[in-house]
């Protein structure tokens, strides 16, 4: 979806459900399981069982968060607000867990609770740490439940040896089918039928066209979720084998069909056009307009110091002022030339990139034996941060 203009409230939608369905889902997935090794339930007292686990992780996981984010205020090394990230993540779904609550959705609301409040507790520093220390951990954690179902799928399939491989191969084929056709029998209605009843839900959100439902019903990807589901059932629990078969087909067959197929959907309904530098984040017109603000307000911050600033510093606070009147210019005149503005700027930016590597080369090159290692490393570190700084507004990661 990165690679096209599609409506901002289609993405909101598809990144929300991502979050709050799988772990949602993860309570209803207990309950059944337990209901499945039980024999029996009581369809009364796992609704409220629901409703406590769901409230009270949500509840534990706020609760949580706002403790990390009082520890964060005391804390001044960016390695230890990495580590108390890490135990905030952990406490609050272990907390969840010992009361019967659930932990997925405390963990998922201890997140949220962080990831709202970082720009006024972190530096610049760690976020920019964090943010690459957790995106590790989550490749890890990802490619390890890949490795743990290939690993265990050979096993699998030895004890699957009694069943006809034809057989096998529809019940892999009908479940995938399923999971497909049921999304688009639920994103349907459930986009329409609160518009159709509501005026007023209507006049604040209108009637969606059957094409953004459409988008929404083939995004329906599974992905590592529900292999860590699979391979979390108990050893002796019935079918076993055969849930982590169809579970490694289902993800097999959504990834491949729908993974590889959004863009020529979209282009097929009219939805989007594939993005060229004007869809680029760091190069929309809202983007530019909210450099604009942030220039003017970085002006308004240096003038009200003016007073106080001895005669020397004054001088270097009119060097800058001329620099930012100069970006403000800039980004007037790429603002008014519409798209054209906005490719001129991805153009500049990508000029910045190259002009980064010459100099860190030349660097390299001639200075490594005339410079101290740590001397060589702050220059090389800057040149770094003005690269990923960049790469970031260029929506590269």
């Amino acid at each position: 979806m990165k690679d096209f203009r599609i409506p901002k409230h289609l993405v909101v939608i598809l990144e929300g459900e991502s979050l709050l369905n799988e772990a949602s889902s993860l309570v209803l997935y207990r309950f059944a399981v337990a209901a499945m090794l039980a024999g029996e339930v009581s369809l009364g007292q796992a609704s409220v069982s629901f409703l406590f686990a769901a409230v009270g992780g949500t509840l534990i996981g706020y609760i949580l968060g706002r403790i990390a984010m009082w520890v964060f205020t005391h804390l001044e090394d960016t390695l230890l607000d990495i580590l108390v990230s890490f135990l905030a993540s952990f406490a609050a779904y272990l907390a969840a867990e010992q009361v019967h609550a659930s932990g997925v959705l405390a963990a998922v609301t201890c997140g949220l609770v962080l990831g709202q409040q970082q720009h006024v507790a972190f530096t610049a520093r760690t976020r920019l740490e964090m943010n690459a220390v957790w995106g590790f951990v989550e490749f890890v954690l990802t490619a390890l439940v890949f490795v743990l179902i290939g690993l265990q799928l050979r096993g699998i399939l030895e004890r699957l040896e009694h069943y006809d491989p034809w057989h096998l191969a529809g019940l892999g084929l009908a479940v995938s089918a399923a999971l497909i056709i049921s999304r688009f029998v639920w994103v349907f209605p459930a986009l329409r039928l609160p518009r159709a009843m509501s005026r007023r839900l209507r006049e604040r959100d209108p009637m969606p066209p059957w094409s953004h439902a459409t988008v929404l019903s083939w995004a329906g990807m599974r992905g590592v979720v529900s292999l860590a589901a699979a391979l979390a059932l108990p050893a002796n629990f019935p079918g076993r084998d055969i849930i982590l078969f169809l579970a490694f087909c289902a993800l097999l067959a959504t990834l491949v069909l729908q993974g590889t197929t959004p863009g020529p959907l979209i282009r097929r309904l009219g939805l989007s056009e594939p993005s060229g530098e004007a869809a680029n984040p760091a190069v929309t017109p809202q983007a530019i307009d909210a450099r604009s603000e942030a220039t003017v307000a970085a002006m308004t911050a240096v003038t009200e110091q003016m007073d106080s600033l001895s005669p020397e510093q004054a001088a270097a606070a009119e060097d800058l002022l001329r620099e930012l009147r100069q970006r403000a210019k800039r980004i007037d005149q790429l603002s008014q030339e519409a798209e054209t503005g906005a490719q001129r700027l991805a153009a500049r930016l990508g000029l910045r990139l190259t002009a980064i590597e010459a100099a860190r080369a030349k660097l390299l090159a001639d200075h490594r034996d005339e410079l101290e290692a740590d001397e060589l490393a702050a220059l090389v570190s800057e040149l770094d941060l003005e690269e990923q700084q960049i790469r970031v507004a260029l929506g590269e990661r």
